[in-house]
């Protein structure tokens, strides 16, 4: 869970062009929308299905909105798009755009390059936004394919959090 030795950059307002990352989100109510480039499409359910399936039995209480809040101190939680600039050859990115402390962050972006994502990428950057690390970056650090580390794995392979409770476990820790 960030952060660790390897994750250690403050958690900090950012975007796709600064290379400041994710962060922790800001408290254990977890609201989440979808903006009109995925709305709708196949995908989307796959966002809802990793949310509903995987987060929302963890401490998070896990809320779509259809009217997100952009600004402000109850801002939506993580807001998905579809784009391709900023992604740095990647998939997908994650990134914090409000920072409430080195720590936490009151809304993080997920944008994929395309519509035609997976399940696993879906898991894994919705991952970032609570503070799930990839392995290399956990502490101590594991190799990227470490079977625990489930859709965090690079590349992201497993649709959810796991069966054996590792992540859920950082999960629940962190926002009980």
């Amino acid at each position: 869970m960030f952060k660790t030795s390897s994750a250690n950059w403050n958690c900090a307002d950012g975007g796709m062009s600064t290379g400041v990352g994710f962060c922790q989100t800001d408290n254990h109510g977890l609201t989440w929308h979808v903006e009109s480039s995925l709305l709708g499409t196949p995908k989307h359910s796959s966002v809802a299905h990793q949310l509903n399936n995987e987060f929302n039995p963890t401490a998070l209480i896990v809320t779509f909105t259809s009217n997100p809040s952009y600004s402000g101190g109850s801002e939506t939680d993580i807001i998905y798009q579809r784009g391709t600039s900023g992604l740095f050859g990647g998939d997908a990115i994650t990134w914090c755009n409000d920072a409430v402390s080195t720590l936490r962050c009151d809304q993080h972006y997920i944008r994929f390059r395309t519509t035609a994502y997976s399940q696993s990428l879906s898991c894994h950057e919705s991952g970032h936004a609570v503070g799930l690390t990839h392995p290399g970056d956990a502490n101590p650090p594991k190799p990227d394919n470490h079977a625990s580390f489930y859709c965090m794995r690079v590349p992201a392979v497993d649709q959810g959090l796991g069966t054996d409770g590792t992540l859920t476990s950082q999960i629940n820790a962190t926002y009980s």
